[in-house]
């Protein structure tokens, strides 16, 4: 079954291409992650940002999960990707993008969008097709092309 969707600005910041005229993927959310979160990420991140794990069914043999990071206190969204051959590996990298992209919002180096736009992702967040955690970190990985 594949997804598709056409995104506000005809922009895909997960995949950071134009799409006006192509047919993209949607990721999927990963449902059950917050505990699995919490022990990756500082707590102290919880309390001013949402953040949702996304992952991106892709053709080419890499995982990329993703993740979606929403300013609680004001309207900032940031997104973070990475590519890799192991799910696990993947996921600790994510986990550094994640960091880096907050210290990134705090800096004030994202820029605020309008209320709108931030209340249309959240529901855009919540319309992708949902795939458990523990679905997702049994992938096998792939086997690396020399």
């Amino acid at each position: 079954m594949e997804y598709s969707s056409k995104l506000i600005n005809n922009y895909n910041p997960l995949l950071g291409t134009d799409v006006k005229e192509k047919v993209v993927k949607l990721p999927m959310l990963i449902v059950g992650a917050n505990n699995y979160m919490r022990t990756h990420l500082k707590h102290s991140l919880f309390v001013n940002y949402d953040v949702y794990l996304l992952f991106q069914p892709r053709s080419e043999m890499v995982y990329s999960p993703a993740a979606f990071i929403q300013g609680r206190n004001k309207p900032i969204i940031s997104f973070a990707s990475v590519d890799d051959t192991n799910i696990q590996k993947a996921f600790k990298t994510l986990f550094l993008a994640i960091d880096e992209e907050i210290k990134l919002m705090e800096l004030g180096d994202v820029k605020p969008i309008n209320d709108k736009l931030s209340i249309w992702y959240m529901h855009w967040v919540y319309r992708c097709p949902k795939i458990s955690l523990n679905d997702v970190l049994h992938l096998e990985p792939y086997k690396e092309v020399a």
